[in-house]
């Protein structure tokens, strides 16, 4: 999973990334984390990422649900977790569609609760495909070599099914 961690303040970017790598070994996941400090920093492609933790308030504004929301309008499916110390806000953070929300400071058994449900959401472990020659269904963990492009998709697998 390939998550994106937004916030401006770097203590909090710390603790979060070492809970996540701390997750990561004790679910045997497999998590690449990126951080973000300012919202004009995370102007990057957002397919590349599954998850965001997405602080609302940078530097004294609260734009990160505005930023979320802007995603939304753009088609952007990326599963966003807003993170917050801000009670009295994180209602505004409906509008942005997010998956969870976390209190700050997050414990360890709170972001477990959240990660388990975006694996549960993106749907790692069940991904199928349909083999259109004869309509079976084959777990995708069962295919060695998965889409590369857009235009066309080869599979090839590890056994007959």
């Amino acid at each position: 999973m390939h998550v994106a961690i937004c916030d401006d303040d770097l203590i909090f970017i710390k603790d979060l990334k070492e809970k996540i790598i701390a997750y990561s070994i004790r679910h045997n996941k497999e998590i690449f984390i990126s951080e973000f400090t300012t919202l004009d920093d995370a102007a990057f492609p957002h397919d590349n990422f599954d998850v965001i933790f997405l602080d609302i308030r940078f530097q004294g504004q609260n734009l990160g649900i505005e930023w979320a929301k802007q995603l939304r309008m753009a088609g952007d499916n990326t599963l966003i977790v807003i993170c917050s110390s801000l009670h009295n806000q994180i209602i505004h953070g409906y509008e942005a569609e997010p998956i969870r929300f976390l209190l700050k400071p997050v414990s360890a058994s709170d972001l477990s609760s959240v990660l388990d449900a975006c694996y549960l959401k993106l749907n790692f472990q069940g991904k199928k495909i349909i083999i259109k020659s004869n309509g079976e269904i084959m777990p995708y963990s069962r295919c060695i070599q998965r889409p590369r492009s857009n235009l066309k998709s080869y599979f090839h697998t590890n056994s007959l099914f």
